[in-house]
Formats: C-alpha cells, structure tokens, sequence
C-alpha cells in the first residue's frame, strides 16, 4: 500500500538552535500514527511543521516530506505559500488543542465548520454569519455544517451553529473544531490533543469518531499524552524525546514491551485512579470551610431557558479535597463561578467559613467580598492565559502576597521580605530559584502550571478550586502537579475542590466525588 505520507530526517530550527532532528515515519491510508512525549519533546512543532503552520522564527531545516508524490519539503526547503494553501483543509487538516483560541469569537460556529468546505469550492454560500467568502458548487453550506455537528456528537446542532464560540461548553467547542477538521475531507487528519478539555463519555465518542475516520481511509496523525486514547486509536506509535525519536513501532509492541527507559517511565506514570500514599492529615468533618445551598443558574438562549444550575448544595471540609466530575455542559463551570462569587447565582447562596459570600436573593458588597478574597483562589486550566505575558515569574507570584503581611515594611526590607516568600513558595512548588526572571512564554507547560499554583498559595488561602488544572499537561507532567497539589494539602491542611473529566486522576487526589448532570448532582 503506498503511504500518504512519508517524513524523512525532519529536522526543525528556531534560528541556530534544533527543536526537532531526524524523524522518520510513514503514514498509511486508515491508519493512525501517534507522536508521543513530554512537553517539549517536539511533538507539536513535528505536526504543524506537516502543515506549514511553524511559529515565525521556526523553520524546517532538513528531511523531506511527501504527501503522497507531492513534495511538501525536498531537502529543508518548503513549498509556496500559495501551495500549502492548496493542501490545508483539503489533503490535509489540523484539529488544535486550544479551541477557544482557534475559533473567531465574531463567527458563528456554522461558519466556523464550513470554511474549509466553502474555500475548497465543495459547498455554497447560503447566508452563514461571519463568512465572507464565496463557495463555487456543491451543497448548502449551512446543512453541511449541521451535519457534521450532528456527526461529532454535538447536541442541538441545528441551533449550535447559529451560535458563538463563548455559548458552547469546553467541550462543544472542541467537537465543533474537530468538525471544521472533517469539512472538506482531507486525506490525513491531524489531531493535536483533540480530547484534553473533554470528559470521558464524550472521549469515548471522539475516539469512535476518529476510528470511523480511519476506516474510511483518512490518515490519522494523533498528537498526545493521553497514552489511554493512543492504546485504543493508534496503529504506530511515535515516542519523542528532546526533539528526537527514541522508540517507534507498532502499539501493542511499544506498550507491551518497551525498550527505552523513556518510554517505560511514561507509561509507568499515567494514572490509575488508586489514590496516592501521602501521610494525609485527617478530615475535619465538623469544619465546613465552604458551602452551597440550593444554587440554581438559569441562562436565556434562543428557544426559551436553560438550566445550568438547579437546587445543587455541597460543603467542603477542612482539610478535605472534593472531587467534581460530569459531562461536558453539566454545569461544573457554572457552579465553580458561582463559588468563586463571580457570578451571582439566581437562588441559593455561598458561604465562606460560615459567611456569606454569594446569594441570589441579596447582592454581597464587592468591597466586602474583596477582603475576603485571599480566602479562595482559583488554579486554572490555562495557566498561560491566566498571566500577564509581560511579568516575570517573580512578578507574577509577589502579586499574590497579601498586603497584611507586608505592614509596615518599606524599600529594602520589603523588597526582602518578598524575594524570601517568592523563594519558598517556588521551592514549595518544585520550581528553581533561577526561573524567577523569566516570562510565561519561556516557560514548559507544567513551570507554568507550579507558577500559577505558587500564585494561588501567595494568597495564603484556605480553599484552592482546581478547574482542570492537569488536562493540558503530558502524563509524567500532570503526575507531579497531582502529587504536588497531594503533599501540599498533606504539609498545610489546605482544602480543595478538584474538577477534572479523568475518572482516574480524580481518584488519586479526593476524598469524596460529587457527579453532575444537566445542572443536578446525581451522585
């Protein structure tokens, strides 16, 4: 069988410096060939180098790469632009990890999933908003769209893609960019992380859908630390490692019988939901340091009114880490908003160490609220996006640091005495003193995630609500955060509200697990 792509010696260079050196794989007609490693392994610029999608500054530098006969690289050099925008979407597609990034928040999602279809001359214009551009043939743009919707499992269809990035869950957004993937049916598909941000049942549909991709003879090439989704979809696997392969070979082989050391710490540090063995400090159960009661969070959409919330109650002990799981668009950002006090709930009301912190029958003074603050801090899933791109790490944790406990010291004995809690609290968190002058942009995405941790523990809190503070991270990453988040309870008594769609990293971490459903808490 003739391949539809065959990578030979990839080499990638930002400037003088190598990124990727010498990978070499062959992708066959319905087969799915997964790139694994840790954050900076390569991975990610292998996949969007297949695209011509490099970051400016990052360039192929040597190997060739064929697209059936059709030379994408020849010895480092690359086709035209105008060429590559004959391939994109048509021969081959992208599905990113970040979709609220990658989809226009002034598009609708119809337009969204169409384009390519529409830019390819595969389907008619008919009036999508937020699509300027013009199809030649084919069908309604808008049945397409709806269509595909309907075929990754997005609820609604017909009334999603009307809407706009910011109306769908984490989740539906993912879907609707998988979709845009399909539009125009490429040859080869490549998924970059396409399951992070989803829960395990919608995981579980992604995975069928990519395998009925296969089986209509689309090239899978599937980016990813999720080592569960590529035991299930792969065919070869791809292990990469300081830009460089180190293992490669059919699935079963590689997982079964791993030769590099590498490889097997990888597979030895995915989770397996058995909870960690810390010296765990007990449960104060007669403490409730947080507490819903009855919240309810209904929103206007078109068509009537949506329950995102109704009568959910919870308490959070001392000491105690509660697990929060559900489906995409159960509710679980709502009801974290709503704990955070950031938005208001329609009824029920928060309460903060038994006062009361947000309520929808009385509007809590924000400058009351505001001196409560440090109580509760939020460590969330983007920590990238949560920082500001200017500030140093030193910077950004200082800011944390309340104003009570620096009183009454000025010039260098303050500077002082925020040089030492910066210190500690990076070497609290497993970050090294000489990273403190650097900015979010030069750090991996696991400095990133101990950064905004530090941060969250400048505040000194009492609670620490986790939004999916591991889904982004590759496993052997995601497993220090866990373990750190573990130990720090485990020294401080800190409590926690840990919202995750993995079943299993939930496991490791919480004492209780409340589930939700459509808003309601089911078990």
């Amino acid at each position: 069988m003739k391949p539809l792509l065959s990578v030979s010696s990839l080499a990638i260079s930002a400037g003088e410096l190598p990124i990727v050196d010498g990978v070499s794989f062959e992708l066959l007609p319905g087969q799915c060939v997964a790139i694994v490693g840790e954050s900076g392994a390569g991975k990610t610029m292998t996949g969007r180098a297949l695209i011509g999608l490099l970051p400016e500054g990052v360039s192929v530098s040597g190997g060739t790469v064929l697209l059936g006969d059709d030379p994408l690289y020849s010895s480092g050099t690359s086709r035209s632009e105008r060429g590559w925008g004959q391939v994109r979407g048509r021969r081959i597609a992208m599905v990113t990890q970040d979709a609220l990034v990658s989809l226009d928040p002034l598009r609708t999602i119809g337009a969204e999933v169409a384009e390519p279809a529409l830019v390819h001359g595969i389907v008619r214009a008919d009036g999508l908003v937020g699509f300027a551009g013009r199809g030649r043939s084919g069908g309604s743009a808008r049945e397409h769209a709806v269509a595909l919707l309907e075929r990754v499992h997005v609820p609604d269809a017909s009334r999603r893609a009307g809407q706009y990035p910011h109306q769908l869950s984490g989740g539906q957004r993912q879907r609707a960019l998988i979709a845009s993937g399909l539009s125009a049916g490429p040859e080869i598909l490549i998924a970059d992380e396409p399951t992070t941000a989803l829960d395990a049942s919608v995981q579980e549909r992604i995975i069928d859908l990519l395998g009925e991709v296969k089986q209509q003879g689309t090239g899978v090439i599937l980016v990813s630390h999720d080592l569960t989704l590529v035991r299930k979809l792969a065919d070869v696997v791809v292990v990469m490692k300081d830009g460089a392969v180190v293992e490669q070979g059919p699935v079963a082989q590689v997982f079964e019988a791993p030769t590099h050391d590498y490889t097997r710490a990888l597979i030895a540090a995915h989770p397996d939901g058995q909870p960690l063995m810390l010296d765990q400090r007990p449960v104060d159960p007669s403490q409730v340091v947080l507490s819903g009661e009855g919240l309810s969070v209904s929103y206007r959409v078109a068509g009537g009114v949506f329950s995102a919330l109704a009568d959910v109650s919870l308490a959070l002990h001392a000491g105690e880490t509660l697990g929060l799981v559900g489906e995409s668009g159960s509710g679980k950002s709502t009801l974290m908003r709503v704990l955070l006090g950031t938005q208001r709930p329609d009824s029920g009301e928060v309460h903060v160490s038994r006062r009361l912190w947000n309520s929808g029958a009385v509007r809590v003074p924000e400058r009351s609220r505001r001196a409560r603050r440090s109580t509760i801090q939020l460590v969330a899933q983007d920590a990238y996006s949560a920082m500001n791109k200017r500030w140093s790490v030193r910077r950004i944790i200082a800011e944390g640091i309340p104003a009570s406990v620096l009183e009454g010291l000025r010039g260098r004995a303050r500077r002082a005495e925020i040089a030492r809690r910066v210190a500690s609290l990076m070497t609290d968190v497993g970050l090294a003193g000489d990273l403190a002058e650097r900015r979010p942009g030069q750090l991996s995405g696991g400095q990133r995630q101990r950064v905004a941790i530090a941060r969250a523990l400048a505040c000194e809190p009492r609670v620490l609500l986790c939004d999916e503070p591991v889904s982004a991270l590759d496993v052997t990453i995601a497993a220090q955060v866990v373990h750190l988040l573990a130990s720090l309870q485990a020294r401080t008594g800190i409590s926690m509200i840990f919202i995750s769609h993995d079943a299993a990293v939930v496991g490791q971490l919480a004492h209780r697990v409340i589930e939700l459903r459509d808003g309601r808490i089911i078990s």
